[in-house]
């Protein structure tokens, strides 16, 4: 990771085309926790220099509750710098999802992301943003077809501009960007207004 984080976060390089200069990082939000992400945002919280300044957690999944228990581990050994939603918060009330909060400089994603989408969190993003796809679970499947989780969560990467800007390390990838070149390539916009209404 050191390699990646020296290169798209330092060194601020991006593929193909400049992206300009960005803020410093200083928050990053992570959606779900798995153990390969896990250590990712430990690592991220203890090495660089400097470290981030605060890691949200969202989304950590309701099923074996080892998303709160990894979230639980963070607390423990960074205190406040790690912050989670209440308990049983991670599932989203009926309506127009708004996120709240404060912006996210870096996000990172991972199989275990299953309710990450761009769409959710442009709101919450700067002129630039850091992406990282953590895809260890996704790399060692063993099926022909990618499984419906790592074909969708794969689909951040490669239909956008993450994958033509960014750089991949083994089971990691990371680009910066800047915000008003990304597009959720699972959402279409709906121009209502366009269509005539039957009377």
């Amino acid at each position: 990771m050191q390699y990646l984080w020296d290169l798209v976060v330092v060194q601020q390089q991006s593929r193909n085309v400049p992206q300009g200069d960005s803020p410093p990082l200083r928050r990053a939000c992570q959606f779900g926790l798995s153990e390969g992400s896990a250590e990712l945002a430990e690592w991220m919280l203890t090495f660089p220099d400097p470290p981030l300044e605060e890691l949200e957690l969202l989304d950590l999944g309701p099923e074996d509750g080892s998303g709160f228990a990894r979230a639980e581990q963070l607390q423990a050994a960074f205190g406040a710098r790690v912050s989670t939603p209440a308990a049983g918060l991670w599932k989203r009330p009926p309506g127009v999802a708004v996120e709240e909060g404060g912006n996210c400089d870096l996000v990172l994603f991972s199989k275990v992301s299953t309710r990450f989408s761009l769409d959710r969190v442009l709101p919450r993003l700067g002129s630039h943003v850091v992406a990282v796809w953590v895809s260890d679970e996704c790399i060692h499947e063993t099926t022909e077809v990618a499984s419906p989780a790592c074909a969708h969560m794969n689909s951040f990467w490669e239909r956008t501009y993450l994958m033509m800007r960014g750089y991949c390390t083994r089971r990691i990838c990371a680009s910066r960007v800047k915000t008003s070149i990304l597009q959720d390539p699972n959402v279409l916009d709906l121009h209502c207004e366009d269509f005539n209404t039957l009377e």
